[in-house]
């Protein structure tokens, strides 16, 4: 998992500012239904969370990305990203 805040506003310590995260999930090949019906309920929980700005979703395309999933997360503040924090491998078979 990939947080990146923008300290382009250089927030000053103890401010908490919007934050992006990325989660990157490589699924097992003949596992992509079972890997996005377990996507589709993380998605679900994050429409929830306090802050959720919203997401996106960004699906392998052919072998090139070797069967990698990028998902990304945005939060008004970082205080509200850790509903992004995903275990690194699930039954699906998925693991970054």
């Amino acid at each position: 998992m990939e947080e990146f805040i923008d300290d382009r506003n250089h927030a000053a310590p103890g401010d908490d500012p919007p934050v992006t995260t990325v989660a990157r999930r490589r699924v097992k090949q003949g596992r992509e239904q079972e890997f996005e019906e377990w996507l589709s309920g993380i998605l679900a929980a994050a429409n929830k969370a306090p802050g959720y700005l919203g997401s996106e979703v960004l699906r392998p395309n052919d072998s090139e990305d070797g069967n990698e999933y990028r998902v990304i997360f945005r939060f008004d503040r970082a205080s509200s990203s850790t509903l992004g924090r995903t275990p690194r491998s699930v039954s699906t078979g998925s693991a970054s």
